[in-house]
């Protein structure tokens, strides 16, 4: 009862983000992290629902361009948390916290076989649009653009 007690008491004394314990390797490079990613797009926040457990994300984006996987003017991605509730709940998680109506340029993965739903993870390149230009200016011609 009593550790459960301090972690009550520390999930609610410190704000959402102050257990952000991801540390990431080295960052890859664009070209790196566009190689190794199923999808690569830009897009804009339009819905973030909690799936499946309480620290457990489903993205659905607009997509403005893509470069590799996503081929359709919509598409859903998923993310862990990064907050206090996903440390206390998974210990170390390595989610990206996407915000409503925010524009990003997204490095979604999926396992090596290609298979199932597509992941974001805070270390894999992905960040707002606003920081992306460097990573862009690397990439092909977008195969699709619904601007």
């Amino acid at each position: 009862m009593g550790k459960f007690l301090l972690l009550v008491v520390l999930f609610f004394s410190f704000p959402a983000n102050a257990f952000q314990v991801c540390e990431c390797g080295p960052e890859g490079t664009p070209s790196e992290n566009f190689d190794r990613a199923f999808a690569v797009f830009t897009g804009t926040v339009e819905d973030v629902f909690r799936k499946f457990t309480p620290d457990r994300f489903e993205i659905t984006f607009k997509v403005h361009k893509s470069w590799k996987g996503a081929r359709n003017e919509k598409i859903k991605i998923y993310t862990s948390g990064r907050d206090a509730f996903a440390l206390i709940r998974e210990g170390l998680t390595c989610g990206y916290n996407f915000e409503k109506n925010k524009t990003y340029l997204v490095y979604s993965y999926r396992d090596k076989n290609r298979h199932g739903p597509s992941f974001v993870s805070y270390c894999g390149g992905t960040k707002p649009i606003e920081q992306a230009e460097q990573d862009m200016e690397q990439f092909p011609e977008p195969i699709f653009s619904f601007e």
